[in-house]
């Protein structure tokens, strides 16, 4: 009875160590409402899912809001982010640029731009904001590129009340970030945003961007074989949705099956 407690014991054990093997890749992951969620159904997640199904190594998924996640990246030494970039980061934490950080080839850009409802002009210049109502979502940091030259800024809850302000002429423009808005009002929806690319409030490029460790420098070096074939075949407009800009690679080399 004594001998097969010991065994019972010494299982139970090598259970538990078994059990708590750490990850090869720990991926923090930016909660996006319209992109990227814990419920895996958004268009960052399916495009995750094809890209990363052919790695071979252990990846831990942690889900976090923006600013939780970038600290905890920062802080957790031997993981990784998404979709992030590292000058983004930097700007943040100025500490991380004496990280030496590892950065992917690009997957997409995010653009900061002032929206308007088809039919109407949209602006082409800092200057014609200071007289537009425009409206932004509680929270949402692209406001702040403009609120010394826009006086006119009304905050909504969410995306739905800002479609409604919209429509009901509280307001006659919007600021956010593209592709998430555009995205967001299709789902609502409302498929009538238009945008000039003449006033480009903020752009940038994302990126998996890890810390420099053995482990990460293999699943670097896997994503950037991934990415461009993923964006040559027009999977990744198919995953992000037509809103999206693709970022184009000059080569695309084919994995071996």
């Amino acid at each position: 009875m004594r001998r097969s407690s010991q065994i019972l014991a010494l299982f139970l054990s090598l259970l538990t160590c078994a059990n708590s093997v750490k990850a090869e890749v720990i991926l923090h992951l930016y909660e996006l409402d319209d992109r990227l969620t814990p419920e895996e159904d958004r268009g960052y997640n399916l495009y995750l899912k094809d890209l990363l199904n052919r790695f071979e190594g252990e990846i831990e998924k942690k889900y976090a809001p923006i600013k939780r996640n970038s600290t905890n990246f920062i802080r957790d030494f031997s993981s990784c982010a998404f979709p992030a970039n590292i000058r983004a980061i930097a700007a943040r934490y100025p500490e991380a640029s004496e990280m030496g950080l590892l950065s992917s080839k690009a997957v997409d850009a995010i653009s900061v731009y002032v929206y308007v409802p088809r039919g109407i002009e949209p602006p082409h210049s800092i200057d014609e904001l200071k007289d537009l109502p425009i409206g932004h979502v509680i929270g949402n940091v692209a406001a702040g590129l403009i609120q010394d030259k826009a006086p006119y800024l009304h905050a909504a809850r969410n995306n739905e009340n800002l479609m409604k302000m919209l429509k009901a002429g509280r307001i006659e423009a919007i600021i956010g970030f593209h592709p998430d808005i555009a995205i967001a009002f299709d789902d609502l929806g409302y498929h009538d945003l238009i945008h000039s690319t003449r006033l480009t409030l903020f752009k940038a490029t994302g990126h998996f961007v890890c810390h420099d460790t053995p482990e990460n420098r293999r699943f670097i070096s896997y994503v950037d074989q991934v990415i461009p074939i993923l964006a040559q075949d027009g999977r990744a407009q198919e995953y992000l949705g037509r809103h999206a800009e693709i970022i184009q690679h000059d080569e695309a080399e084919s994995l071996q099956n």
